[in-house]
């Protein structure tokens, strides 16, 4: 396969359950990989750690611990030659006309499932609104409402944990460098009120604790670290330090494969998806 300016790289993905249960710095690597697989145009087999780790502009063991990581999923695999992206050449290959004539028409049916089931859904929220509404009209003090439910419904926890981290801080964004582990500390305060909006002043109080806690170096814990939630979790249920989740990067190997079994089982692995790559 020649080298090109671009790969395929499909929707499936977005479904995949290896690619779902991997945390974010894996899921940008696994893609990186994927290029990186393209650009070179070795039937998927990939360059030697090195000149990736180059490529990726990071250090070489990190990448090297990356790889193996990646590797339990099937996502890639090593040989003789190197590494290697599974089904690479396969899934980059040319489609016939028959298999695009398919493609086309699972997508037109799927457009039309979608499109039944928005309509519908919008009905009865529609419904719901205005049944609601008038409920609350009668009842005083009634807490929860239409509006309400149609909000949550749209807004995905990740963004509920972005403008819960936004409210607290008063920062403007998560920052990427730690958005990862401020969205899942941040998500575990919102499971705790079972959907309820969190008490944002407990969040201020804690934050502020944190600003003006004087760390080893003689300086104040930084504003940018998310490490404030987890006082904050401390606080509504204390969890022992040995159970702590610990950083992919810091797990042994059997560790991060007892890992990707609990994502697994959260994600739903049974999904007839196509592999990726």
């Amino acid at each position: 396969m020649a080298a090109s300016y671009w790969i395929k790289l499909y929707l499936e993905i977005l479904d995949d359950s290896k690619m779902a249960i991997l945390p974010d710095r894996l899921w940008r690597r696994v893609i990186e990989l994927f290029l990186a697989a393209g650009r070179y145009g070795s039937q998927g087999h990939l360059p030697e750690t090195q000149q990736l780790a180059w490529l990726f502009r990071m250090n070489t063991d990190d990448l090297e611990l990356d790889l193996k990581q990646i590797a339990t999923t099937g996502i890639i695999q090593r040989n003789d030659n190197g590494w290697i992206v599974t089904k690479f050449a396969e899934r980059q290959a040319p489609v016939s006309d028959a298999e695009r004539q398919r493609q086309h028409r699972d997508r037109m049916q799927k457009h039309q499932y979608y499109d039944d089931v928005t309509n519908s859904s919008r009905n009865v929220m529609e419904i719901n609104r205005l049944t609601d509404t008038d409920t609350e009209t009668e009842e005083e003090g009634a807490t929860t409402t239409a509006a309400t439910a149609v909000s949550a419904f749209q807004d995905p926890t990740p963004r509920r944990a972005e403008r819960l981290y936004q409210r607290v801080t008063g920062q403007s964004s998560i920052p990427s460098s730690v958005s990862e582990r401020a969205i899942a500390d941040l998500t575990a305060v919102l499971d705790y009120y079972g959907g309820r909006d969190p008490p944002v002043d407990d969040g201020k109080r804690i934050f502020a604790r944190w600003c003006s806690t004087i760390g080893q170096k003689g300086k104040p814990y930084s504003r940018l670290n998310p490490g404030w939630v987890g006082w904050w979790l401390e606080e509504l249920a204390p969890v022992p330090v040995e159970m702590r989740p610990k950083d992919t990067k810091d797990m042994t190997d059997a560790e991060f494969k007892q890992y990707l079994q609990t994502m697994g089982a959260e994600h739903g692995e049974n999904r007839n998806t196509l592999p990726p790559g």
